[in-house]
């Protein structure tokens, strides 16, 4: 399971500089790339990013349908934000911390889980010489 905004490396410019233009209106992939000037790859993983972060999906054909409110399209940053403000780049540090401690404590009672019931099915009560 992957969560949204934990990849690695820093966000691509063209994240940070024009996804607001894509969250405004409806694009393909073909249109992104022509009107960026990119490659039709990075606009694809672009919108592959918008959507992971829930900002569009895919509809009719190859065009990705935007799911945040348009209305922030006079500020482009603050439309960037409250599409940032639910991954994990837009949490606090400490929220950070509390994600990633969460996901070590599963594991570790995940692991109690299974030696507990393991033990209790297959194992055997033995005395021990004093």
């Amino acid at each position: 399971m992957r969560i949204a905004g934990m990849e690695p490396g820093d966000e691509d410019p063209c994240w940070l500089t024009r996804s607001p233009r894509v969250l405004a209106k409806g694009l393909t992939a073909a249109e992104l790339a022509s009107g960026m000037r990119i490659a039709r790859e990075r606009a694809a993983e672009l919108l592959a990013t918008l959507v992971d972060y829930g900002a569009v999906e895919p509809g009719d054909g190859d065009r990705y349908v935007p799911l945040v409110d348009a209305d922030h399209e006079s500020d482009p940053s603050e439309l960037l934000a409250a599409v940032r403000a639910s991954t994990y780049r837009g949490l606090p540090t400490w929220k950070r911390v509390v994600v990633l401690s969460t996901g070590v404590l599963s594991n570790l009672l995940t692991a109690v889980l299974i030696f507990t019931v393991t033990l209790s099915v297959w194992g055997t009560w033995r005395l021990l010489p004093r």
